[in-house]
């Protein structure tokens, strides 16, 4: 158990520590205090974001060298495999977590190079939301043009983002949509014929 509550960021994490028997993840930045932090963490009402991960659950953690970003992939109550991904704020607290499960928990460290599947699949991703995002854009783009009262009618939070695409109009959308999927098959491209090295831990 270590007596420190660590500042990450990622997806509605911003906290964590190292308890006795697992990894404890919270959306509070509140907590400066392993105390103060059970205690939150304990809280049935609240409207934080927590996650527990007991050790023996944790399948591998995961980094790309080179990059912050840590992967823990481990498998919930019910069986299913999760994965949660965040950064340490403090790059040397990313070197006292990995040296933590190395030598307190004995875990395996491997270093390899990642395969052109692995390197890119997150990319791909990226690139099918992007085509998704400027087919809905287009149309709703059309209507617009058709039309540019309606964008008054819509909510307040998806005001912005009509606002945005009356703006750009059909055409515009569909140049911004051209620049970034330029980009994406750019580093497609680089990391299938370079894939990085990673880092991989796993439990004994």
């Amino acid at each position: 158990m270590i007596e420190k509550v660590f500042s990450i960021s990622g997806r509605k994490v911003n906290s964590l520590i190292l308890d006795e028997d697992s990894i404890k993840i919270s959306s509070s930045t509140d907590s400066q205090t392993i105390q103060g932090f059970r205690e939150a963490f304990k809280k049935k009402l609240t409207l934080d974001y927590k996650v527990e991960i007991p050790y023996n659950s944790i399948l591998s953690i995961e980094k790309e060298m080179g990059d912050d970003g840590i992967q823990i992939n481990y498998e919930s109550n019910n069986g299913q495999s999760k994965v949660i991904r965040f950064s340490f704020v403090v790059s040397s607290d990313q070197d006292f977590f990995y040296r933590y499960f190395e030598e307190e928990k004995n875990y395996s460290r491997w270093e390899d190079s990642m395969t052109s599947m692995e390197a890119t699949k997150g990319y791909y991703s990226g690139l099918f939301i992007t085509l998704l995002i400027t087919a809905y854009s287009y149309i709703q783009a059309q209507k617009i043009e058709l039309d540019p009262s309606i964008v008054e009618t819509y909510s307040r939070k998806a005001y912005l983002y009509f606002r945005l695409v009356q703006l750009l109009g059909a055409k515009g959308v569909l140049v911004v949509s051209f620049l970034f999927v330029v980009l994406i098959v750019y580093f497609i491209i680089t990391r299938h014929k370079n894939p990085p090295n990673s880092l991989k831990l796993y439990p004994a």
